[in-house]
């Protein structure tokens, strides 16, 4: 009961910021300051307070259980992952020969 109460509060909280930033870009539009820095910089902040608001409610929504969650398509992967055989191990393969230490040499440490 505690959990349900704390979301409903975040929710509310995350609906009155969304509601807050649509009315500052619907008063940006009425008031026709859109066209000037002052406009354009609210708009923006309008746009980035309620969408990560908006995201949030969304997220508090997924987790409480009232949106629906597509559950077919992880049970399928799920039971797919589950049927499938193991993959086997691959020997790895046999590491070169190092060179012989003549040829590895260069120029300069032959001339020494």
């Amino acid at each position: 009961m505690k959990i349900l109460r704390e979301s409903l509060g975040l929710a509310l909280i995350c609906l009155s910021l969304i509601a807050a930033a649509v009315w500052g870009i619907v008063e940006a539009f009425t008031t026709r300051i859109e066209l000037n820095i002052d406009g354009i910089l609210m708009v923006c902040v309008g746009l980035l307070i309620g969408g990560l608001f908006s995201l949030m409610l969304f997220v508090i929504a997924r987790e409480q259980g009232w949106l629906p969650t597509r559950r077919k398509q992880s049970e399928s992967a799920a039971t797919t992952a589950s049927t499938e055989t193991p993959r086997t191990s691959m020997p790895a393969a046999p590491k070169a020969a190092a060179p012989s230490s003549a040829q590895s040499k260069s120029p300069a440490q032959e001339a020494r």
